[in-house]
């Protein structure tokens, strides 16, 4: 009688830890969801950025104050301000935009989002193509990191940190 009491107890333990795990294993996917919906929620953001101004209010909305920016592994941004300029310059240059996704193009997993798009910039005389793969990293649900590789039909014009300096 002992020996099964022994066995029911460690039964009970066993099913105790593989409940707990699965509501931490639930917990992160419901977090890499949210992280995704903050994504996409960022970028529509951005395109309903064409028909009013970009306010640095509402970039507080999706990034940490201390937010990084790093394109092609230039140091673009290392707070919300820089930021905040680097994007209102993109914007100046452009008369409008569009941001394509590719079919399925993301990828999460914890505090991590990778994505896949085209931006097609319509500039004064011509049209401008940058595919760009994005990671960002996520702190307190916020983007505290966005890395990206960018490939232009025009690479010296793609608003690097040297631009965004000059103006400053």
């Amino acid at each position: 009688m002992k020996l099964w009491i022994k066995l029911l107890c460690l039964s009970l333990l066993i099913s105790i830890n593989v409940a707990s795990i699965a509501g931490e294993i639930q917990m992160q996917t419901n977090q890499v969801q949210v992280n995704k919906n903050n994504v996409m929620a960022m970028f529509r953001y951005f395109e309903t950025s064409k028909t009013r101004q970009l306010q640095l209010s509402d970039l507080n909305k999706y990034y940490t104050t201390n937010v990084k920016m790093l394109i092609n592994g230039e140091l673009v941004s290392e707070d919300i301000q820089a930021f905040y300029d680097h994007f209102k310059l993109m914007l100046s240059k452009s008369r409008d935009y569009q941001i394509i996704f590719d079919k399925n193009p993301m990828i999460a997993e914890g505090h991590r989002v990778a994505v896949k798009y085209r931006i097609i910039m319509l500039e004064a005389q011509h049209e401008k193509t940058m595919h760009v793969i994005a990671y960002f990293t996520f702190q307190n649900g916020k983007i505290s990191l966005w890395d990206e590789v960018v490939s232009s039909s025009s690479p010296h014009d793609i608003g690097l940190t040297s631009e965004v300096k000059k103006e400053n």
